[in-house]
């Protein structure tokens, strides 16, 4: 009985292999709004700077065929060209997207904490505290909200975003605004049940629902009269989706 007990506990305490793709999805639109269609190269490439631009600064890439549906695609980075574990080595990491002959995107997307996880998998002393360790970090980071009395007050995770300027942001900047910190543009819903727990900001902000491709609608809560400010309740308003406007941002 005894050996048995001893055998499982040494078997439980080998780490699960960590995986070795990184999962990257989006939308591609035309100039338009249109959402793009058929298959389309993407290349993928990990920097250690947001802004050089020369090839031999690049620690990994890889080029993808991807047939988009609606404009949506879903990569899994790595499933081409294998990413050395050495390139998170815990310093911070930006991902270039390339699409068809265009320029590389901007800004480069900064890469969250949770694949440097991949250094886990190649480590001899990766232990099971260490593996519990980086799952309790990814937890938090998951639940982690910019406004950080949102859970409290109002239920789930709601901020208003102006990216330092208010109006600034058209809808697709708004949208990268609030991914940014982890979140995604809320719904006219969300807001609305932000704004009857007590929600209140004066700025109209983008949320996610469209009048059509081009055209996109701005709202805010508020709980009191305020001159320039519409009524109680949840204003709102639309426009064209590259009119200026701030962001109301949610997470998940």
């Amino acid at each position: 009985m005894a050996v048995g007990l001893w055998s499982w506990s040494a078997f439980a305490a080998v780490p699960p292999p960590v995986p070795a793709t990184l999962t990257q999805q989006g939308r591609i639109l035309d100039k338009s709004g249109t959402p793009s269609a058929g298959k389309i190269a993407f290349v993928f490439t990990i920097y250690d700077d947001p802004t050089k631009s020369a090839a031999a600064d690049a620690l990994w890439s890889e080029t993808q065929d991807i047939t988009l549906d609606d404009g949506y695609f879903s990569a899994q980075l790595g499933s081409v060209m294998p990413i050395p574990a050495s390139v998170f080595d815990g310093s911070a990491r930006y991902l270039g997207i390339t699409v068809g002959s265009d320029a590389e995107m901007t800004p480069r997307e900064t890469i969250a904490s949770i694949p440097y996880a991949f250094a886990a998998g190649s480590a001899a002393t990766a232990t099971v505290g260490s593996a519990l360790d980086t799952r309790i970090a990814t937890l938090e980071a998951l639940l982690a909200c910019p406004d950080a009395t949102a859970r409290t007050k109002f239920g789930f995770c709601i901020w208003h975003e102006d990216n330092g300027a208010t109006y600034s942001l058209n809808y697709f900047q708004a949208a990268s605004a609030c991914k940014a910190k982890g979140g995604r543009l809320c719904t006219l819903a969300e807001v609305s049940a932000a704004q009857a727990a007590g929600a209140e900001w004066c700025a109209f902000s983008w949320v996610a629902d469209r009048v059509d491709n081009a055209n996109a609608y701005t709202s805010y809560p508020m709980q009191h009269v305020l001159a320039g400010c519409g009524a109680i309740g949840t204003t709102t308003n639309s426009g064209p989706m590259t009119g200026g406007a701030d962001a109301n941002c949610c997470k998940p």
